[in-house]
């Protein structure tokens, strides 16, 4: 079975979209996935024929606007609140930064719905169609196996569980009851800021989904390529050598545009997402220390379990699937350089091959400001833990230690990672 062209990757036709796509995924790599895409076209991340895919986009996009809106003036309100009785640390990471951890992931959202719909469609569709022409190729490298399908567990554990508990988390902290322990009427509104949480938060963490989905689907050609470059090793003869190494280069030629395409296209997404987890990760630091310094109450508890989960699943998650891409390309590689000294008949084809990884392993994960590596993920964790110990410093020598101002009211911290 050829592989796909260029041609009709970089302009798929309506059949490539909405229902087509979605039973093109099924058939490929299973129903999870499939189940999976459904939910970015019920998001509105990607595009299908015809207007109705874009007014679902507009209305989402609206709906998130106004959520964020809301979220911010009920952080600034807060903050200036809190401000007045002079404690600026509390005012500021018990509001987001005065709104700023809702402003980021609306810019977020925003481009994903405005900018990248088109561009993420084809792409996907793109992959789920090299992922079955890969097929055949895969049976007939692997002695008959095939490559198996990319797990997307965590893509559906952060769906189903993040967005969830801050809906909970939101409900039951801000529950109106009256003396007798039932609900007032304002209970309503508080179950509805609760769903607004969940529909933001659903948003969000998509835009990661987004990145796992596409990368997976890569990382499984790759291992694909992996068990065509050590089929080719083994060989002795030049039977098949020509089709082999001409599929071998299809492939990863596909792969490499893939790679590129997927970092152009959802760079300023993952740019934001990043942005939006190291501010998360500081207002986690920032209760961690309040909570060791004043006891852990349930409060502190929900507070930083919901922050520690947005910083893994904004920061850890994208930085992990990006080495594991970086380790793929790395054995690709390998595998290649051993091909180019064993295999003399092939050895051209596999020089070539391994200049266009060693090409993908120098700009895979590049952002422009960043790379997505753990290296990364490290460099920002010191940094904050450095500023957060000179700051403490400075605040401690000023204040004395035993002031009350040094620790962080986080009775009334709403949480907005």
């Amino acid at each position: 079975m050829p592989l796909v062209s260029r041609s009709s990757i970089v302009q798929p036709g309506p059949a490539d979209r909405s229902r087509g796509l979605e039973r093109q995924q099924a058939e490929a790599v299973g129903r999870p996935i499939a189940w999976l895409v459904r939910l970015l076209s019920f998001c509105g991340y990607t595009s299908g024929a015809g207007y109705g895919s874009l007014l679902i986009a507009v209305i989402i996009w609206s709906a998130c606007t106004f959520c964020s809106v809301y979220f911010i003036k009920t952080a600034i309100d807060n903050g200036t609140t809190t401000l007045l009785h002079g404690d600026l640390l509390t005012a500021v990471v018990g509001t987001g930064f005065f709104g700023v951890t809702a402003l980021v992931p609306w810019l977020a959202v925003a481009a994903a719905l405005l900018l990248s719909r088109r561009r993420y469609t084809a792409l996907l569709g793109r992959l789920l169609r090299l992922t079955t022409d890969q097929r055949p190729l895969a049976r007939r490298w692997r002695g008959g196996r095939e490559t198996p399908a990319p797990s997307v567990l965590t893509a559906w554990l952060v769906v189903g569980l993040l967005p969830a508990g801050s809906m909970i988390s939101h409900i039951v902290t801000h529950l109106p009851l009256d003396c007798c322990g039932t609900l007032t009427p304002a209970s309503g509104n508080v179950f509805l800021q609760g769903l607004g949480f969940f529909a933001w938060f659903l948003l969000l963490y998509m835009l990661v989904v987004k990145f796992l989905l596409a990368s997976q689907l890569l990382e499984s050609c790759l291992e694909t390529l992996h068990a065509g470059f050590a089929a080719a090793s083994a060989q002795t003869g030049e039977d098949g050598v020509d089709a082999d190494m001409r599929s071998m280069v299809q492939l990863q030629e596909a792969v490499s545009e893939g790679l590129s395409e997927l970092t152009e296209t959802m760079a300023t997404e993952l740019t934001l997402t990043t942005l939006y987890g190291v501010l998360v990760l500081l207002e986690l630091v920032l209760l961690l220390v309040d909570t060791v310094q004043r006891g852990a109450r349930p409060a502190s508890i929900v507070s930083l379990l919901l922050y520690m989960s947005g910083a893994v699943v904004t920061l850890v998650v994208p930085c992990e699937q990006s080495e594991r891409l970086l380790r793929a390309l790395g054995g690709a590689r390998d595998l290649l350089l051993r091909l180019e000294r064993h295999s003399w008949p092939r050895a051209t084809q596999a020089g070539l091959l391994r200049r266009l990884v060693a090409r993908d392993l120098a700009t895979a994960g590049h952002l422009g400001l960043f790379r997505l590596r753990r290296a990364t993920l490290l460099t920002i964790c010191t940094t904050i833990v450095t500023y957060i110990i000179v700051g403490a410093q400075f605040r401690l020598s000023g204040t004395g230690a035993g002031s009350n101002s040094d620790t962080l009211n986080v009775e009334n911290v709403t949480v907005t990672q």
